[in-house]
């Protein structure tokens, strides 16, 4: 299996240095991604951070733990440990272990986040943790509840690390959920922008329903519950100013449902994004074909 690797050249940053890492319960080869076998089962966001000083002396067989935790009915394990320098770069090892046996072929994919925007670890570490456990069509299996478990996050704040300031009021956000749906807010968060140094990001041209549709759909990819023809311009326009792909085609794909488009088209807010984004509207014309 092949663990996250966080390398930096003496006196540099940290970065992360590489693919998800893949684990499997009974220690066979997992299947291809992607193959017709592989179904998802559940999926957790890990939070975890490691002090400098207990990782700085560690080793592959004295690795520093992270808490238990439960995911697809089995439970994992986080460990990290230090690889001695090599020439003028030094490691940093993060990988995911199965804690309970497991009869069945399991797999997980995981994928590690470092929080600090700098790299520079002020003492500690903190790492947001993403594990998808997945195994073989032929194992009866639940439906997932990813969605589930990214919109109890949006509605708890559980973990937020970064907010917008819209006109008098203030949104919460987990900022590598959102780095990962929009690369327009990727470049603002962890990026090189003068944002990517603010805790609190101001936004303007917008309102604060129309970007907390934008967030729960990023949370959850799930449109319809905060979404009229009232406000489908307007979560549009939110999307096509974020270049939230994602979000854009699902929109689109709310105007071709019944009337929709005859009804949204009278509204301001698909005025304004005519205005602003008139390709959006010659998109939307040939997709729905009106």
């Amino acid at each position: 299996m092949r663990p996250h690797i966080l390398r930096r050249e003496k006196g540099a940053p940290w970065r992360v240095a590489s693919a998800a890492i893949v684990a499997d319960g009974r220690g066979a080869s997992p299947p291809t991604r992607g193959a017709p076998q592989e179904v998802t089962i559940d999926s957790v966001v890990h939070k975890c951070k490691v002090h400098y000083e207990q990782i700085k002396d560690s080793y592959i067989d004295r690795p520093v733990c992270s808490n238990v935790f439960s995911a697809g009915g089995r439970t994992w394990q986080i460990k990290f440990f230090c690889e001695s320098d090599q020439a003028n770069y030094r490691q940093l090892i993060v990988l995911l272990e199965l804690v309970s046996a497991s009869a069945e072929s399991i797999y997980a994919k995981f994928e590690a986040f470092l929080l600090h925007r700098d790299g520079q670890p002020h003492g500690h570490f903190t790492f947001t943790c993403v594990v998808m456990v997945f195994c073989d069509r032929s194992i009866p299996v639940p439906a997932s509840e990813m969605g589930k478990h990214f919109g109890s996050l949006f509605d708890s704040l559980d973990g937020t690390d970064v907010s917008f300031i819209i006109g008098t009021e203030t949104v919460h956000a987990h900022q590598v959920v959102l780095a990962a749906h929009s690369s327009v807010l990727k470049a603002q968060l962890v990026g090189h922008l003068d944002e990517s140094t603010m805790s609190s990001i101001p936004l303007r041209d917008i309102t604060p329903s129309i970007f907390r549709a934008m967030l729960r759909f990023v949370d959850t990819d799930k449109l319809w519950e905060g979404a009229s023809v009232n406000t489908v311009a307007g979560i549009l326009h939110c999307a096509e100013m974020y270049s939230c792909v994602e979000l854009k085609n699902k929109c689109i794909d709310f105007f071709a449902l019944e009337d929709n488009f005859k009804k949204a088209v009278l509204t301001k807010g698909f005025v304004k994004l005519g205005h602003e984004f008139p390709s959006i509207i010659d998109d939307l014309r040939q997709r729905i074909g009106v």
